[in-house]
């Protein structure tokens, strides 16, 4: 049959022109207020909705790389909150509740679990409930 490309053309007709702006006023922003340098600021809170008392940690808040995983954040977590505790214990939540698997790095928690936080991500730590698992 006749396959006229008129949808194609109408798409990029719309071009990705509010993107562009969007992108160089994000850069000039994060400029202004602090270098972006591949680094994020990680502010660690005890998880309000926690079962037991949740320790506090020493640092509040952590400088680490973007490319950082959930795992490096619940190891610093285990060194000043639970010493000697498993990794696997230790639940960290975006301020929704939102449990975060120690794979994601945390790019990938600002961007897509917790747009809202371009500015100053938080995180929220307890012990997890034992479970079978």
């Amino acid at each position: 049959g006749e396959k006229k490309p008129p949808n194609p053309p109408a798409k990029t007709t719309s071009k990705p022109q509010p993107s562009k702006p969007r992108s160089s006023a994000k850069k000039s922003k994060a400029a202004s207020s602090h270098q972006d340098d591949g680094f994020v600021l990680v502010g660690l809170e005890p998880w309000p909705g926690s079962d037991e008392k949740v320790p506090a940690v020493k640092s509040k808040s952590l400088r680490v790389e973007e490319d950082s995983t959930v795992l490096n954040i619940k190891r610093q977590i285990i060194n000043e909150a639970y010493p000697g505790e498993n990794v696997s214990k230790i639940e960290v939540r975006t301020k929704a509740g939102l449990l975060l698997g120690q794979d994601h790095s945390l790019r990938y928690v600002r961007q897509f679990l917790w747009p809202e936080s371009k500015g100053d991500l938080v995180l929220y730590y307890s012990k997890g409930k034992d479970s079978l698992f």
